[in-house]
This record gives structure tokens, C-alpha cells and sequence, in this order.
């Protein structure tokens, strides 16, 4: 009994050693993802649509058709704690019958998220 305690504790004082060891740091991926030429057209095609979350309809008070809507719904550094994301990640959204977003657009809008969510036109 005694032993299996110790093994218990020294397993759980091992397990917050290299919990507490490890650099809890995210790798912000080098590739540039800028708004207007990766992740407005994503939104335009899937989110901002008559209908939906555009300027006029703007359905349950979102406007995903401008920078500033869009940021309404992000945390920029932080895609976990932005809904756009979430709802996008949970496929949720786009509804049906529209086709959810794929693995490459949601990764984009992840890491544009994760360096900050800014308003750049890069060149392409």
C-alpha cells in the first residue's frame, strides 16, 4: 500500500517536472498570411453572402464583409479564444447547403489569426 502511494506521487512530481520543464511556446509559422489576398476572399465566398453575414442581412448581428466586422469576431494572437474561428472549426458554419470550409482555408485563417489578424495586401 505504502509503495503503491510513492510510486503515485513520484509518477505525479515526474509529471509536473516535465510539464513545468517544457517551453509552452507557439510556433507562429513563418508563411505570410495577409487579409485581402488569403482570408477576405475565404470569408466573401463562405461567410459574407446575401443571406448571411454580409453588409445588408448581417444574420444575428454579424458583418463579415469588412476588415472591421470580421475583427468584431476575432482575437487577434489568439485563434482558440476567436469565434470566427471556433465556428469555422466546429462546422457549424458555413450552414448547409453550403460545403464546409476545407482543411487548407481554415489552416490559413489559423495562422493569420496566430500572427496577429492584420490588415495587409501582400503582393502575390
Amino acid at each position: 500500500m505504502i509503495l503503491k502511494r510513492i510510486l503515485g506521487i513520484t509518477a505525479m512530481l515526474t509529471m509536473a517536472l516535465l510539464y513545468f520543464s517544457c517551453k509552452h511556446e507557439t510556433v507562429i509559422p513563418e508563411q505570410k498570411v495577409c487579409f485581402a489576398a488569403d482570408i477576405q476572399p475565404i470569408i466573401n465566398a463562405n461567410c459574407a453572402n446575401t443571406g448571411c453575414h454580409d453588409a445588408i442581412t448581417h444574420e444575428e448581428g454579424i458583418d463579415l464583409s469588412s476588415y472591421n466586422g470580421i475583427m468584431k469576431e476575432v482575437s487577434a494572437g489568439k485563434p482558440y479564444d476567436s469565434e470566427l474561428y471556433d465556428v469555422i472549426r466546429s462546422g457549424e458554419m458555413p450552414p448547409s447547403p453550403r460545403t464546409a470550409l476545407n482543411s487548407d482555408q481554415m489552416k490559413l485563417i489559423y495562422v493569420w489569426i496566430l500572427q496577429g489578424a492584420k490588415n495587409e495586401a501582400c503582393a502575390k
